[in-house]
């Protein structure tokens, strides 16, 4: 292929728009195929963006419906077909490394596992973003990354590293891009591109722009060094007998990565969404009020917020109404002016609410958040308030205690009498407290 030939070269972009002569964006839902182009560029964040981005669930929860998974897994099935074949004909794919991997769906059905359809994404991705990236390895992809240095930004760390590592994070051997070579078919894995800035006009120096330039002279420079001379694309389609069995465990081998992949993703989601409950006992502002909110609801509890003020919530359910108050404290633990605050907060919904059921006012509280859990020697709540407390039938719980409530609740689904306990406690709540956190959650090994 001459120069002449590398600069007509046309260049398919899913998930990005790459402004530039050669480059045309095949939108993810078309029927559009990958197959008229010399070369692909991706960006999975992009796609996922474009294909979730009129899904009103999405949008609400972070999550898709049934229906809406079973059209985007079809188009990413298609997608990922079109790809495979794009890489047998020795045509050249460049993917954006993105921190996105899973789209999380509202249902049983399993969530969808993106890098099993496109490169770019998968578990070997982690999130992680910065502006450190620097370039060793060979020719051709040093000179394009010498042209391109300036540019260079990621989104997210290789490990482990599915090809030869190419990018790294300054100072630290974590591969931030990668080439993966196989039987004369590549993909570059790239670092992202920063913004352009404002202060640049000329279309030819815009980041996108200078981009596929370098990338098209990279496809020039591996075409002629290593595979000008291609075999035909119906080569493949001839099996040799020693290839049969290769080829089926190979399948087999896929499914069960597949499958090794999906199951992973879905304990991922479970570990994040268990570690996220820890804010129980480091967090305050909306944060705590949010987990606070969530641990309720797993209590069996319909929580809403209060007409004024975010700290305050209310929660009905078991027979039960609950006017609650959740603050969060750095360095202190609760006092008076909290529980006063409470008692306000419950008289004015109950004159809101004269026909509803007498509520009970529960003042929840995260103190010495910056102190980790083993470290916390004061009580939250000091004896000094308790009078008005138990003055007011108050119950007063921490974050921690409640986490622990609702870590109870999933072992030993009995919402209802935990619910019952807070509505009949007048003072401290009197379980989980001190150190009893420890009966539910593991403390970090000591340091020898």
């Amino acid at each position: 292929m001459s120069k002449k030939d590398s600069q007509q070269i046309r260049v398919a972009t899913l998930g990005v728009t790459l402004i530039h002569p050669a480059t045309n964006r095949v939108e993810m839902f078309s029927r559009n195929t990958l197959l008229d182009y010399e070369a692909l560029i991706l960006d999975v964040d992009g796609v996922v963006k474009e294909m979730t981005g009129n899904m009103p669930s999405y949008a609400s929860t972070g999550r898709v419906e049934r229906q809406e998974a079973d059209a985007i897994e079809y188009y990413l099935e298609e997608r990922r077909k079109q790809i495979t074949e794009i890489q047998k004909l020795g045509r050249p794919v460049i993917a954006f490394c993105s921190s996105t991997h899973t789209i999380l769906v509202n249902s049983a059905r399993p969530d969808i596992n993106i890098g099993s359809y496109l490169p770019g994404a998968g578990p070997a991705f982690h999130s992680s973003a910065g502006e450190n990236v620097v370039f060793q390895g060979p020719e051709p992809y040093k000179t394009f990354a010498q042209k391109l240095d300036d540019l260079f930004c990621y989104a997210a760390i290789l490990e482990p590293c599915p090809g030869k590592p190419l990018f790294f994070l300054k100072g630290t051997k974590k591969a931030l891009g990668a080439v993966v070579e196989q039987s004369g078919k590549w993909t570059l894995l790239s670092p992202k591109l920063k913004p352009t800035p404002r202060t640049i006009i000329s279309q030819n120096l815009t980041h996108p722009h200078r981009f596929v330039e370098a990338a098209l002279e990279l496809f020039r420079t591996r075409t002629v060094s290593g595979t000008e001379f291609a075999p035909p694309a119906w080569q493949s389609s001839y099996i040799l007998q020693p290839e049969r069995p290769l080829l089926d465990r190979r399948n087999a081998e896929r499914q069960a990565l597949q499958q090794a992949q999906q199951k992973l993703s879905a304990t991922e989601a479970n570990l994040k969404a268990l570690d996220e409950l820890k804010r129980a006992f480091t967090s305050n502002g909306d944060v705590l009020v949010d987990i606070v909110a969530n641990l309720l609801r797993s209590l069996g509890l319909t929580v809403e917020p209060g007409p004024e003020v975010k700290d305050d919530l209310i929660a009905r359910g078991h027979g039960h109404v609950f006017v609650i108050e959740v603050k969060g404290r750095d360095k202190t633990g609760s006092g008076e002016k909290d529980a006063r605050q409470l008692d306000s907060w419950v008289s004015r919904y109950a004159h809101e609410h004269d026909q509803e059921k007498e509520p009970k006012g529960l003042l929840i509280v995260n103190g010495y958040k910056d102190l980790p859990l083993d470290q916390r020697m004061e009580p939250t709540f000091p004896h000094a308030m308790l009078d008005y407390v138990q003055r007011k039938q108050q119950c007063a719980i921490t974050g921690t205690q409640l986490l622990c409530l609702a870590l109870e609740a999933q072992q030993q689904r009995n919402e209802a009498a935990i619910v019952g306990e807070l509505g009949a406690t007048t003072g401290i709540f009197p379980r989980y407290q001190g150190n009893d956190w420890s009966k539910q959650i593991a403390a970090p090994p000591k340091e020898k």
